[in-house]
């Protein structure tokens, strides 16, 4: 069972989650939440672009999300054999995942969620016309 928990939290679980929650809470309610964990943060409320350090953190703490997911699985039956990540692998898990929604919703700014969106929405692309090297 604790696999079956790993595995849920590593590859989508708290997405799904977030997801819903956001769907039940409304608007409002995601605004009030984000609004007081940033002050927890010492970060600003509301919406404003992040500065160039902040967005740059929030980037490394993305890839270090995206690392720890690709090496981890890797190196799972390695980490099983030390007792620390033996018995604490559940919360490192849930470790990333927070850090990574910490990152892209708190740390990034407004510019991170708005390059988010338009990674996943469709836009009808022109190809340039081809130059002639000759």
């Amino acid at each position: 069972t604790s696999a079956l928990l790993i595995g849920f939290f590593l590859v989508g679980g708290p997405e799904v989650f977030m997801i819903l929650g956001g769907i039940l809470a409304g608007k409002e309610g995601v605004q009030l939440v984000t609004n007081k964990i940033k002050r927890m943060l010492g970060l600003s409320v509301g919406r404003y672009p992040a500065p160039r350090g902040q967005y740059n953190f929030a980037l490394f703490l993305i890839f270090l999300w995206l690392i720890a997911g690709v090496i981890f699985p890797y190196m799972l039956p390695y980490l099983q054999t030390i007792p620390f990540f033996e018995k604490n692998l559940l919360y490192i898990t849930i470790a990333f995942d927070v850090i990574l929604l910490l990152s892209i919703f708190l740390l990034g700014g407004n510019q991170m969620i708005v390059k988010l969106g338009k990674l996943i929405t469709w836009e009808e692309w022109q190809l340039s016309p081809e130059k002639d090297h000759n």
